[in-house]
């Protein structure tokens, strides 16, 4: 990198270029072209949306945009989501017209359109690393979100498109997840692959830091994260984002994969607290004692996503002893295990969760109390349809809508002859006699053609998960 970086230096071209930040923030380097997107479309003329916003990130305030070697990447960048059109009121050129504002809801079907031809062109194939899977569940999650805000006025052409793609993603994912999820929990923690490396990567980030803040949304799926995004860059439009995702334990669950978090451990572990959350406090705490911080350094708070809920944060920022803080948000998961409406319905009630601003506030303390902030989540949801629920009686320790757990691999053998289709999970860091049936497709174990949103199966939805750090500014 820094080599690259001298070379550039040396033609005197890129003199007023941070280069150095642009090429390892990559949010930064969003925002960087962002910014200069509207100049590029005003000195074309007419009139554009933010052509004479102030510029505040660094550098030359026009890029040729229109360059061979630039324009071929453009409308990606749009599409995917990376940048955000402007309204122009001249005429684009084909390569531009991703980047400008027009109809809305043509807009959507166009940029639906293409996001569905980068879906399948950008499918990660059958031998494809876990890096590819989670650059593509961003792409997927776009495509979600817009499928959802699409779904009342689609065409049967479009509906019949987005149920074949969805079908290949759901199976391609999870036949290369039960190849490789047993590779993935002893890869090493920088960056996080699955979600119980965050604690061990924050650890490494400590020292440069002075203070860290964990903030875990539960039940937070990605294509909710884009919703929330949107909503906090309204409120907060200095913020940064610096997104990443990561994997969540399978069974995705939140004593399973959510415990992981705290205990900076896999499942197998914690087998004694494996069926419920109530050491997550002790865990957290132990994880940090065991990387040379005191306990009175480390805190924890759960139960949040309300306003009134802030109390319990301003008392603890009162401490200025603390270095460390986990928080649990739980508002998604309980919209999630309240929902009737699907997906659509989830993104309708996050987005009204996040416009009232207590995720904002939450994340607005933290900042201004010194914190290096991230963000993260156990598990995603998905929309699913009831394929029975199983008559076990007791015999099931966990008797979820997407997963149930035994202790004993007969009783799990009786259940999954009779649902087929389900996967008997090898228990891969997870302790012997936790034995997970998950959920096949997008099937539930809820009464036949019962609609809900659930988790704890293997959907790259319930599965991928945001990590994000907030880089907050002033507005």
């Amino acid at each position: 990198m820094d080599r690259l970086v001298n070379v550039l230096h040396q033609n005197g071209r890129f003199a007023a270029w941070p280069l150095i930040e642009l090429l390892t923030d990559r949010s930064l380097f969003y925002t960087f072209l962002q910014e200069r997107w509207p100049r590029f479309l005003g000195r074309l003329g007419e009139q554009v949306e933010h052509c004479d916003s102030p510029v505040t990130v660094e550098g030359p305030e026009d890029l040729p945009f229109d360059h061979p070697d630039i324009r071929v990447y453009i409308d990606n960048l749009f599409v995917e989501g990376m940048l955000q059109p402007v309204a122009w009121t001249g005429s684009p050129q084909a390569w531009a017209a991703a980047g400008v504002r027009r109809d809305p809801q043509q807009d959507k079907v166009h940029r639906f359109k293409a996001l569905l031809d980068v879906a399948e062109r950008e499918m990660p194939v059958e031998e494809a690393r876990y890096g590819d899977w989670l650059s593509f569940a961003r792409i997927w999650a776009e495509v979600n979100l817009l499928s959802s805000e699409l779904s009342a006025g689609s065409t049967p052409e479009i509906a019949a498109r987005i149920f074949t793609v969805r079908s290949q993603v759901d199976t391609r994912f999870s036949q290369w997840l039960q190849r490789r999820f047993g590779s993935l929990y002893s890869l090493p923690a920088s960056p996080p692959v699955m979600v119980h490396h965050i604690a061990r990567f924050l650890a490494a980030q400590l020292q440069g830091a002075g203070k860290l803040a964990l903030v875990v949304v539960d039940g937070l799926a990605l294509d909710q994260w884009l919703v929330i995004q949107h909503e906090i860059s309204q409120q907060r439009p200095a913020w940064r984002f610096d997104e990443n995702t990561t994997f969540a334990w399978v069974p995705t669950i939140t004593n399973v994969s959510r415990q992981s978090i705290f205990a900076g451990k896999a499942p197998l572990y914690f087998p004694s607290s494996i069926y419920s959350t109530g050491r997550e406090a002790s865990l957290w705490q132990q994880f940090w004692v065991d990387h040379g911080l005191a306990s009175h350094e480390v805190a924890y708070l759960k139960g949040l996503g309300d306003p009134s809920t802030l109390e319990s944060v301003d008392e603890a920022l009162l401490d200025s002893k603390i270095k460390v803080l986990g928080v649990v948000v739980d508002k998604v998961d309980r919209i999630m295990h309240g929902m009737e409406l699907g997906s659509a319905g989830m993104h309708n009630q996050v987005r009204q969760w996040a416009a009232e601003g207590f995720l904002a506030a939450l994340l607005d303390r933290l900042l201004s109390g010194g914190f290096v902030v991230f963000l993260t989540a156990d598990h995603g949801n998905v929309e699913s349809v009831g394929c029975g629920r199983p008559k076990e009686g007791v015999t099931a320790d966990i008797r979820g809508e997407r997963a149930r757990i035994y202790s004993d691999p007969v009783l799990r053998a009786n259940v999954a002859a009779r649902f087929p289709a389900a996967i008997s999970w090898r228990p891969m860091g997870l302790p012997d006699d936790f034995l997970p049936l998950l959920s096949a497709d997008r099937s539930a174990f809820v009464p036949e053609g019962y609609r809900t949103v659930a988790h704890g199966g293997i959907t790259l939805e319930e599965t991928i998960v945001p990590f994000v750090r907030v880089v907050g500014g002033k507005s």
